[in-house]
This record gives C-alpha cells, structure tokens and sequence, in this order.
C-alpha cells in the first residue's frame, strides 16, 4: 500500500532557518548559473558546441535563480510536475522540450549553426 503524502502549509512568515536554506538556495543557483556560463563560454571560443543537456542545466539555475516553483514552470508547459522534474534532468532532451522549458521560464535559447 502506497504511503499517503501530506503537505504541511507553510503560514506566517518565514523562520531563520528557512531563510537561511532560501538564501543558499540562491546562491547555489547562482553559482551554477555563472558556472555554467562560463563553461559555455569557453567552449564557444573554441568553435565547439554546447549540448542540449547542459542548456537544460542552465535553465534550470535561471529557474531557481527567478525562484519560480518546479510545479509553476511545469503547470506553464502543459505537464505534471513529476515529468518535468525528469524532463529538467534528461541526459538527452530534445531542442523542442528545451524551447519549451525556456519559455515556460521567461527565458531565451538561440541556436546558432554555421558553415565551416
């Protein structure tokens, strides 16, 4: 038999410890946001491209970065919450799941291809 879940609602403001994981939060997020950019960066200054997986990592920090809710974001693409926690962490997403993931969290994914 499966185990009920049960939310608690969080009512009144914040305690110290909750702004404190809050705060860690964000700046993990921030970290790897800068991370991930400069990685980026650096490969794109060798002529090599990003993969798909990676921008979907950096979505997700820009995500928690906006401290937008996993279930806002997933509400916004048309899926449950439990496939977009596996959509956020696919080691192979397609380019449209990732558009769509960048919209659903207000940002913007170019796609440059050129000759050679």
């Amino acid at each position: 038999m499966a185990k009920k879940m049960v939310r608690k609602r969080i009512t009144g403001p914040p305690t110290p410890a909750q702004k404190v994981r809050w705060q860690t939060a964000w700046e993990d997020a921030e970290a790897d946001a800068e991370e991930t950019r400069g990685r980026h960066r650096a490969l794109l200054a060798e002529g090599q491209a990003v993969s798909l997986t990676d921008v979907t990592k950096a979505i997700r920090a820009q995500r928690l970065a906006a401290g937008l809710a996993a279930n806002a974001v997933a509400e916004k693409m048309g899926v449950d919450s439990g496939n977009f926690a596996r959509l956020e962490v696919s080691e192979n997403p397609t380019l449209e799941t990732v558009q769509r993931m960048a919209d659903a969290v207000g940002v913007e994914v170019l796609v440059t291809v050129r000759k050679k």
